[in-house]
This record gives structure tokens, C-alpha cells and sequence, in this order.
């Protein structure tokens, strides 16, 4: 919410949604975890860029 997002910091999501895959990790409930967040820069990413490089148009500071 304070603009300061980064091209890498989308970067580092999808990283961390990868160790988060089914057969990475100890823990059931972390794919499920992952999937929401995967789901928006896939079907969004436009919007997570566009944020990234303009920041929100909905949200004046």
C-alpha cells in the first residue's frame, strides 16, 4: 500500500510459491497457501505491473 513494490519483489513471490508446490514441502496446507497468490500473477500480472510502475489508481496518497 505504500507504493515501493518492485518488478523483483513479483519475482520473489513466484519463487517462493515454487518451494511452496506440492512435494516441496513438510507441510500440507502450503500448496493451498500458494495457490491464491499463483492464480493472481497468472491470470493478473498485467495488474501487478502496472502497479509496479504506476502504483494504484485507486488508492491516492
Amino acid at each position: 500500500e505504500r507504493g515501493e513494490g518492485t518488478m523483483e519483489d513479483i519475482e520473489i513471490l513466484k519463487e517462493m510459491c515454487g518451494y511452496m508446490a506440492p512435494g516441496n514441502t513438510f507441510c500440507a496446507l502450503a500448496p493451498g497457501a500458494a495457490e491464491p497468490i499463483q492464480s493472481g500473477l497468472k491470470y493478473f500480472m498485467d495488474e501487478f505491473i502496472e502497479h509496479v510502475n504506476h502504483g494504484c489508481k485507486y488508492h491516492k496518497h
